[in-house]
Protein backbone atom coordinates (compact mmCIF):
# COMPACT_ATOMS: atom_id res chain seq x y z
CA UNK A 1 0.00 0.00 0.00
CA UNK A 2 2.87 2.37 0.78
CA UNK A 3 4.31 1.78 -2.68
CA UNK A 4 1.01 2.91 -4.25
CA UNK A 5 0.85 6.00 -2.06
CA UNK A 6 4.47 6.81 -2.88
CA UNK A 7 3.81 6.34 -6.61
CA UNK A 8 0.72 8.55 -6.34
CA UNK A 9 2.78 11.24 -4.58
CA UNK A 10 5.45 11.08 -7.28
CA UNK A 11 2.80 11.28 -10.00
CA UNK A 12 1.16 14.31 -8.39
CA UNK A 13 4.50 16.08 -7.99
CA UNK A 14 5.46 15.26 -11.57
CA UNK A 15 2.34 16.95 -12.97
CA UNK A 16 2.98 20.32 -11.25
CA UNK A 17 4.59 23.30 -12.98
CA UNK A 18 8.30 23.40 -13.77
CA UNK A 19 10.42 26.28 -12.50
CA UNK A 20 11.78 28.39 -15.33
CA UNK A 21 15.46 29.30 -15.47
CA UNK A 22 14.93 31.62 -18.49
CA UNK A 23 16.95 34.87 -18.18
CA UNK A 24 14.42 36.81 -20.35
CA UNK A 25 12.12 39.00 -18.21
CA UNK A 26 8.50 37.85 -18.22
CA UNK A 27 7.23 41.33 -19.24
CA UNK A 28 9.11 41.12 -22.56
CA UNK A 29 7.12 38.06 -23.69
CA UNK A 30 3.64 39.39 -22.93
CA UNK A 31 1.25 38.57 -20.12
CA UNK A 32 2.48 36.09 -17.53
CA UNK A 33 1.00 32.60 -17.82
CA UNK A 34 -1.46 31.63 -15.11
CA UNK A 35 0.00 29.40 -12.41
CA UNK A 36 -0.70 25.68 -12.67
CA UNK A 37 -3.35 24.61 -10.18
CA UNK A 38 -3.58 20.96 -9.34
CA UNK A 39 -6.52 19.53 -7.44
CA UNK A 40 -6.79 16.05 -6.03
CA UNK A 41 -10.17 14.76 -4.91
CA UNK A 42 -10.29 11.60 -2.84
CA UNK A 43 -13.51 9.61 -3.03
CA UNK A 44 -13.90 7.30 -0.05
CA UNK A 45 -14.80 3.71 -0.81
CA UNK A 46 -17.41 2.53 1.64
CA UNK A 47 -18.50 -1.06 2.11
CA UNK A 48 -22.00 -2.18 1.27
CA UNK A 49 -22.16 -4.32 4.42
CA UNK A 50 -19.75 -5.59 7.08
CA UNK A 51 -19.78 -7.78 10.14
CA UNK A 52 -17.36 -8.15 13.04
CA UNK A 53 -17.46 -10.87 15.65
CA UNK A 54 -15.18 -11.81 18.53
CA UNK A 55 -17.17 -14.85 19.62
CA UNK A 56 -15.23 -18.11 19.48
CA UNK A 57 -17.25 -20.97 20.90
CA UNK A 58 -15.28 -23.11 23.32
CA UNK A 59 -12.08 -21.02 23.52
CA UNK A 60 -13.16 -18.14 25.80
CA UNK A 61 -11.29 -19.76 28.70
CA UNK A 62 -8.00 -19.59 26.76
CA UNK A 63 -8.39 -15.80 26.27
CA UNK A 64 -7.04 -15.92 22.72
CA UNK A 65 -7.43 -12.83 20.51
CA UNK A 66 -9.82 -14.36 17.98
CA UNK A 67 -12.14 -12.44 15.66
CA UNK A 68 -13.94 -12.64 12.32
CA UNK A 69 -14.34 -9.58 10.06
CA UNK A 70 -16.28 -9.90 6.77
CA UNK A 71 -16.96 -7.04 4.36
CA UNK A 72 -19.06 -6.83 1.19
CA UNK A 73 -17.56 -4.17 -1.09
CA UNK A 74 -19.59 -4.54 -4.28
CA UNK A 75 -22.94 -6.01 -5.28
CA UNK A 76 -24.45 -5.81 -8.75
CA UNK A 77 -27.13 -8.27 -9.76
CA UNK A 78 -25.88 -11.77 -9.02
CA UNK A 79 -22.20 -10.76 -8.62
CA UNK A 80 -20.59 -9.57 -5.37
CA UNK A 81 -17.08 -9.05 -3.98
CA UNK A 82 -16.23 -9.81 -0.34
CA UNK A 83 -13.08 -9.56 1.77
CA UNK A 84 -12.40 -11.29 5.06
CA UNK A 85 -9.92 -11.25 7.92
CA UNK A 86 -9.97 -13.97 10.54
CA UNK A 87 -7.97 -14.98 13.57
CA UNK A 88 -9.21 -18.35 14.78
CA UNK A 89 -8.03 -21.39 16.66
CA UNK A 90 -5.95 -23.51 14.27
CA UNK A 91 -6.47 -27.27 13.97
CA UNK A 92 -2.74 -27.79 14.69
CA UNK A 93 -1.07 -27.83 18.11
CA UNK A 94 2.36 -26.44 19.01
CA UNK A 95 4.04 -29.35 20.82
CA UNK A 96 7.61 -27.96 20.88
CA UNK A 97 7.52 -27.47 24.68
CA UNK A 98 4.01 -28.35 25.77
CA UNK A 99 1.04 -28.84 23.49
CA UNK A 100 -0.44 -25.36 23.13
CA UNK A 101 -3.03 -24.19 20.61
CA UNK A 102 -1.94 -22.23 17.55
CA UNK A 103 -3.72 -19.30 15.91
CA UNK A 104 -4.70 -19.26 12.25
CA UNK A 105 -4.57 -15.72 10.81
CA UNK A 106 -6.28 -15.48 7.39
CA UNK A 107 -6.81 -12.66 4.91
CA UNK A 108 -8.55 -13.06 1.58
CA UNK A 109 -10.78 -11.88 -1.21
CA UNK A 110 -13.89 -13.72 -2.39
CA UNK A 111 -15.80 -12.86 -5.57
CA UNK A 112 -19.19 -14.63 -5.64
CA UNK A 113 -21.71 -15.41 -8.36
CA UNK A 114 -25.20 -16.19 -7.03
CA UNK A 115 -26.79 -19.21 -8.70
CA UNK A 116 -30.24 -18.92 -7.11
CA UNK A 117 -32.03 -21.33 -4.83
CA UNK A 118 -32.48 -25.09 -4.80
CA UNK A 119 -35.85 -25.10 -3.07
CA UNK A 120 -37.19 -24.00 0.31
CA UNK A 121 -34.43 -25.75 2.32
CA UNK A 122 -31.55 -24.19 0.32
CA UNK A 123 -32.51 -20.53 -0.23
CA UNK A 124 -29.16 -19.34 -1.65
CA UNK A 125 -26.33 -20.99 -3.58
CA UNK A 126 -23.28 -19.27 -5.06
CA UNK A 127 -20.09 -20.11 -6.91
CA UNK A 128 -16.96 -18.55 -5.45
CA UNK A 129 -13.20 -18.38 -5.93
CA UNK A 130 -11.28 -17.38 -2.81
CA UNK A 131 -7.55 -16.62 -2.80
CA UNK A 132 -6.40 -16.74 0.82
CA UNK A 133 -3.19 -15.94 2.69
CA UNK A 134 -2.90 -17.87 5.99
CA UNK A 135 -0.28 -17.79 8.75
CA UNK A 136 -0.22 -20.24 11.66
CA UNK A 137 1.45 -18.75 14.76
CA UNK A 138 2.05 -20.23 18.22
CA UNK A 139 0.14 -18.63 21.11
CA UNK A 140 2.84 -19.05 23.76
CA UNK A 141 5.65 -16.43 23.68
CA UNK A 142 8.51 -18.87 24.50
CA UNK A 143 7.61 -21.40 21.83
CA UNK A 144 10.30 -22.83 19.60
CA UNK A 145 7.80 -23.44 16.80
CA UNK A 146 8.15 -21.23 13.75
CA UNK A 147 5.16 -19.55 12.10
CA UNK A 148 3.99 -21.40 8.98
CA UNK A 149 2.62 -19.45 6.00
CA UNK A 150 0.44 -20.76 3.20
CA UNK A 151 -1.19 -19.25 0.13
CA UNK A 152 -4.18 -21.09 -1.30
CA UNK A 153 -7.04 -20.59 -3.74
CA UNK A 154 -10.36 -22.24 -2.95
CA UNK A 155 -12.98 -22.67 -5.69
CA UNK A 156 -16.35 -24.13 -4.91
CA UNK A 157 -20.07 -24.00 -4.32
CA UNK A 158 -21.43 -22.47 -1.12
CA UNK A 159 -24.91 -21.95 0.17
CA UNK A 160 -27.31 -21.33 2.99
CA UNK A 161 -29.42 -24.02 4.61
CA UNK A 162 -32.82 -23.30 6.13
CA UNK A 163 -33.44 -26.15 8.54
Amino acid sequence: MRRWLGALGVAVLGVGGVASADPVPSGALGPAPSPTRLELELIPITPVRFSFSTASPGVEMLRLPTFDFDTTWYEAGRFSVHTFTRVALAPELDCSLTCQPMLERSVGLEPRLALGDLGPRVPAVWLSARPQFTRFTPTSPGSAARPVTSKRVFVGLSGLLDL
